[in-house]
C-alpha cells in the first residue's frame, strides 16, 4: 500500500515564549520534530507492505528560515516541505501539505503532529493496519480520560463507529458526553477522500478577512470513521513550557524503564537523563545525578559514577567513569579505561587500559594503551586561534601537574618528570624533563624554639 505522511509544524507557538519555532525545543536531546520525523521515516522498515511516498512537512515562515530546521531535514531523504501562509486551521494546514501530493502517488496519507512528540511507532503502525483492515474512509486515535481538560472528544454510534468528533470549545457539559474518548489528534486517510474533503472546505476561504477556520476533525463526519486507542501519554501536546517539561519527564521514565529491563542498573534512577539515542549495554552500573548527552554508546560491564556528564562518546566495556567527569564529543575510551574525578576529554581517543584518574584535561589527543596519566596534566591544544592535535604512546607515564604544548608526540614507553612544560618531542624510551632546578638556600636568623 502506497502511503504518504504529512507533519504539521506550522505553529508559531507563541504561549513558548520563545524566538525559537515550537516544534524546534528539545525533548531528550532531538527537537520534536526530530521525534516525529524519525517515527514516520522508519515506518517502511516495520512495515513490509507499506511503500512510502512522501515525507510533507508543513512548515511557517519562520520555520524555514531557521538554520536548525534545514540541517534537521538535509538529513533526511525526500522530505518535502509546504509553506502555510495563512492560518485557517488544522484542515487547511493539510490541505496546504496535500498539494504536494501527486493524483496517482499515494492511496492514503498519515497525519501527523510534531508537537507531540511522544507517539510511538507501534501506535502509528497499529493506526496503518486498522486503515489496511477495514474499508475506512479515516481512522483517528483516541485516549481514555475522565477529567475537565479541554479535549476534543469523539461521540459514537450505536455500533462503536465514530459519529464525530465534538471540539472542546463545543462542549457545555461533559457529562452529557457519552464517550470518555479523547481525540489525540494524528489520523489517517483514504487521499483521494481526504484530498475532496479539504478542497470542498477550503475553497470559500476568503483569505484578506481571514474570517475562516477550518477544523479537519469535522472529516470523521464526513465518511465511513472509526479509531484506534493510544495510551494517553503519547498524545502528550507541548505548547508551552511547562507541558514541555511534562514531555520530558515522561520519555525520560520510558527510557529509564527501558534501560533498566535490558541490564543496565540505575541506582536512582529518577536522577539521570538520556538523550533518546542513548546506548548502554547489560551489567553497566549508572551511578545518581548523570546526564547523557547526544551520541552516547556504553559497553557492557561500565561503571558511570556520580555528576558525571558525557555526550558524543563511546566508552568501551569494564571502562570506570567519574565521579565529575567530563566526555565531550568526539571521544573513544576503548576497553578497561579509568577515567576518574574532575578529568575533562574532548576528542579524545584512548586506547586500552588508559588511565587518567584526576584533575585532568585531554583534548584533541590519541594516547596509546596502558599509559598513566598523573593528577593535574594539561594537554594545552589551543594557540589562541588553532587547536592542534598531540600523541601519545603506549606505556607512558605522564607525570602530575606536567603541561604538554601541542603539537607534540610522546613516544612508547617513555617517561614525563612530574612539573614538567613538555614543548619539545619526546621519542621512544626516552625522559623528558622540562622545569627548573632545584635550588635551597639557607635562611637567615635562628631556628625558633
Amino acid at each position: 500500500m502506497n502511503l504518504s505522511i504529512i507533519l504539521l509544524a506550522a505553529g508559531h507557538g507563541t504561549r513558548m515564549r520563545s524566538n525559537t519555532p515550537k516544534v524546534l525545543h528539545k525533548v531528550a536531546g532531538f527537537s520534536m520534530l526530530e521525534h516525529v520525523i524519525s517515527i514516520a521515516a522508519s515506518i517502511p522498515d516495520n512495515h513490509p507492505n507499506i511503500n512510502l511516498h512522501n515525507i510533507i512537512i508543513v512548515t511557517s515562515d519562520d520555520l524555514e528560515s531557521d538554520p536548525s530546521f534545514k540541517k534537521i531535514i538535509q538529513t533526511y531523504e525526500g522530505i518535502q516541505t509546504s509553506v502555510q501562509q495563512y492560518k485557517f486551521g488544522t484542515g487547511h494546514a493539510v490541505y496546504t501539505g496535500i498539494s504536494k501530493i501527486d493524483n496517482d502517488e499515494s492511496e492514503i496519507v498519515l497525519v501527523m503532529y510534531c508537537d507531540v512528540p511522544l507517539i510511538t511507532l507501534e501506535s502509528v503502525l497499529n493506526l496503518i493496519k486498522q486503515m489496511q483492515d477495514n474499508k475506512f474512509d479515516v481512522v483517528g486515535t483516541a485516549f481514555e480520560y475522565n477529567g475537565t481538560k479541554p479535549y476534543g472528544r469523539f461521540e459514537l454510534d450505536t455500533e462503536g463507529s465514530v459519529k464525530r468528533v465534538v471540539e472542546a470549545s463545543e462542549l457545555n457539559d461533559l457529562n452529557q458526553m457519552t464517550t470518555n474518548l479523547c481525540n489525540a489528534g494524528m489520523m489517517i486517510a483514504e487521499k483521494t477522500f481526504l484530498k475532496n474533503f479539504l478542497e470542498k472546505k477550503c475553497s470559500d476561504i476568503n483569505h484578506e478577512l481571514f474570517e475562516k477556520e477550518v477544523y479537519l476533525t469535522d472529516i470523521f463526519e464526513a465518511g465511513a470513521s472509526s479509531y484506534i486507542k493510544i495510551n494517553a501519554d503519547e498524545a502528550t501536546g507541548v505548547n508551552n513550557r511547562v507541558e514541555l517539561a511534562a514531555a520530558e519527564a515522561i520519555f525520560q521514565h520510558r527510557i529509564r524503564e527501558r534501560m533498566m529491563k535490558r541490564g543496565v542498573t540505575l541506582i536512582a534512577p529518577e536522577t539521570v537523563f538520556f538523550s533518546a539515542d542513548t546506548t548502554i549495554n547489560h551489567d553497566s552500573i549508572i551511578h545518581p545525578y548523570v546526564k547523557f548527552g547526544i551520541d552516547v554508546e556504553i559497553a557492557y560491564g561500565c561503571e558511570i559514577k556520580s555528576f558525571c556528564e558525557i555526550e558524543g562518546a563511546t566508552i568501551g566495556h569494564n571502562s570506570s567513569i567519574g565521579p565529575f567527569a567530563r566526555i565531550r564529543p568526539n571521544s573513544q575510551l576503548e576497553d578497561n579505561c579509568k577515567i576518574g574525578n574532575f578529568v575533562e576529554l574532548k576528542n579524545a581517543y584512548l586506547s586500552t587500559g588508559v588511565k587518567a584518574s584526576h584533575l585532568t584535561y585531554l583534548g584533541d589527543i590519541h594516547i596509546g594503551s596502558n599509559t598513566n596519566v598523573g593528577a593535574g596534566v594539561i594537554i594545552c591544544n589551543y594557540d589562541g586561534e588553532n587547536k592542534h592535535h598531540t600523541t601519545i604512546g603506549s606505556d607512558v607515564q605522564i607525570g602530575a601537574n606536567s603541561s604538554i604544548i601541542s603539537p607534540r608526540y610522546i613516544g612508547d614507553s617513555s617517561k614525563i618528570g612530574a612539573g614538567s612544560v613538555i614543548t619539545d618531542d619526546v621519542m621512544d624510551m626516552e625522559i623528558g624533563i622540562a622545569r627548573a632546578r632545584q635550588v635551597n638556600k639557607r635562611r637567615k636568623g635562628k631556628i625558633p624554639s
